[in-house]
């Protein structure tokens, strides 16, 4: 019996063709948020946004800063021959490093974006 798993599939992809995972820091970010951002409207449109509000901002801010210096070093590690997967794993342990920074330090985030907002509040 033979085991049909597309995701090792997906990885021997990647594997062989390393130019994916710039692709993916490239534009499957964007795709990401856009893909976030759907039950966002969802939940604003039923009113119960402010529950997740917080959430879905340092996910997206999470996934933008990710997607800054995500491409950048995949520019590097592939122009210096690294294979796909490691391409992968110092991907994701890369966002994961910035979305633990972000839960970590939610409140100083907030304070410095209400701090720099263009937008200021009326009194």
């Amino acid at each position: 019996m033979e085991l049909n798993f597309s995701f090792i599939d997906l990885l021997k992809v990647i594997d062989e063709e390393p130019i994916f995972m710039v692709m993916w820091a490239a534009f499957g970010v964007f795709f990401t948020i856009f893909l976030l951002m759907i039950p966002m409207y969802i939940f604003k449109k039923l009113g119960i946004s402010a529950y997740f509000e917080t959430a879905f901002g340092i996910l997206t801010g999470a996934i933008l800063i990710s997607w800054i210096t995500g491409f950048i070093s995949q520019m590097i590690l592939l122009f210096s021959d690294v294979s796909g997967i490691r391409m992968l794993l110092i991907w994701i342990i890369m966002f994961v490093t910035y979305l633990m920074f972000c839960i970590f330090n939610k409140k100083t985030i907030l304070k410095w974006i209400n701090e720099h907002s263009s937008v200021k509040k009326k009194k």
